[in-house]
Formats: structure tokens, sequence, C-alpha cells
């Protein structure tokens, strides 16, 4: 049986298409394979991305409160000792400020608490006509005393 020419061709065609059917199929099929291998980085990438911001924004909400914080105790300390100069002030001011730098070690109290303790108390010695050293040495006494005895519990 010999194949004549246009039945040739249709079988050189079919094996081509098929053949190039075949090829697009690979082809696809490797595409497919690789977007996964791309789309699997991409994941791992974005999880790590948002783990970073995750960990970013927590930072930045802890120093956030931190700096307030901080500002608002500095804000705090500079009321204290205004209102402190107001009471005893100026000179002595400066004099229960450095006594109250020591004061952490000296009878346990911070510098807030030993100057805002020690304004109490000048007001008290103000309303015995105390002033200069010797309401600064009142007050100072007195807030040394009361850590003593706070100590005691």
């Amino acid at each position: 049986m010999a194949a004549t020419m246009s039945e040739r061709l249709a079988y050189i065609l079919t094996m081509d298409t098929t053949q190039g059917v075949r090829s697009l199929q690979q082809l696809g099929a490797e595409g497919d394979k690789q977007l996964a291998k791309v789309e699997g980085r991409l994941d791992r990438t974005a999880i790590g991305l948002q783990k970073f911001g995750a960990g970013a924004l927590a930072f930045a909400g802890i120093a956030g409160a931190g700096l307030f914080k901080l500002g608002q105790g500095a804000a705090d300390a500079q009321a204290n000792m205004a209102a402190l100069e107001q009471v005893v002030g100026e000179l002595a001011a400066s004099e229960v400020e450095e006594w109250a730098r020591g004061s952490a070690e000296a009878v346990g109290l911070a510098s807030k608490d030993a100057i805002e303790a020690t304004t109490q108390f000048a007001g008290l010695g103000k309303i015995i006509k105390l002033s200069g050293s010797d309401l600064v040495n009142f007050s100072t006494g007195l807030v040394e005393l009361s850590a003593d005895f706070a100590a005691f519990k």
C-alpha cells in the first residue's frame, strides 16, 4: 500500500501537531512547577516581612511609651522644683536640690520624692516663721526622720 502524497502530508502534520501539543503541555507543566516555587518563596518572604513589621511596630510602641514616661518624669521633676522654689526661695531650693541628689543613698528616697517631701515640710516650716538655712535644715531633717521611721515598718 503506497500512501499518496496527501496521506503522507496528513500523517506528518498529525505527528507534528501531536508533538506540538505534547511540547506545549510539558512547557505548561514546567511553568506551573516554577510558578509554585516562586509562590512559595514569596509566601516565605511575606511571612518574614510581617514578622519584621510586627516587631518594628511593637518596638516603636514600647519606645514611644518610654519616651512619654521620660518626658512626664522630667515635667514632674521640673514642677516639683518650681514648687520648692516657691516655698523656700531660689537659694534654699538649690541647697535642697543638692541634698536630694544624694538622698537615694543617704535616706533611701529617690530625688523626686525627697524634693516633694521637703516641699511639704518646708510649707510647715514657713508657718512657724522659718527661713533660709533654718528652713532647709528643718524640712530635710524631717524628711530624713520620716524615711528612718518608714524603714522600721
